[in-house]
């Protein structure tokens, strides 16, 4: 099953192209954190106000087969994804497709790619 199918399947697709469509460009961050020696999560820092957090766990949660959270950063008190193992080149990709973000705009951090 594609993603497309997917984002038909929880019904949840138009909805992500509608706010994505309204976006104001802003710098996303994508962050690979180590958490021990064979653990990996992906943080995704950035995403624009206007697009719901929330509905972007349960897509990715759906699409990558992990476990996905919407945290606050207690300094700015802004909103950002967590993602179990490293989907740092597939999470680029996602933001690319729907339009949440453009190539120009988004960061990658961390090595071993």
């Amino acid at each position: 099953m594609d993603q497309n199918e997917l984002l038909k399947e929880i019904d949840m697709d138009a909805g992500l192209q509608d706010q994505s469509k309204q976006t104001i460009v802003k710098k996303i961050d994508i962050y690979r954190k180590v958490i021990s020696k064979y653990k990996r999560e992906t943080e995704v820092h950035g995403i624009p106000e206007d697009i719901d957090c929330q509905l972007l766990k349960k897509v990715w949660n759906k699409i990558y087969n992990c476990a996905c959270t919407v945290k606050r950063d207690p300094k700015t008190n802004e909103e950002y994804l967590t993602l179990r193992g490293d989907h740092r080149q597939e999470i680029n990709d996602f933001l690319i497709e729907e339009g949440i973000g453009i190539k120009e705009n988004i960061t990658i951090h961390g090595g071993d790619m």
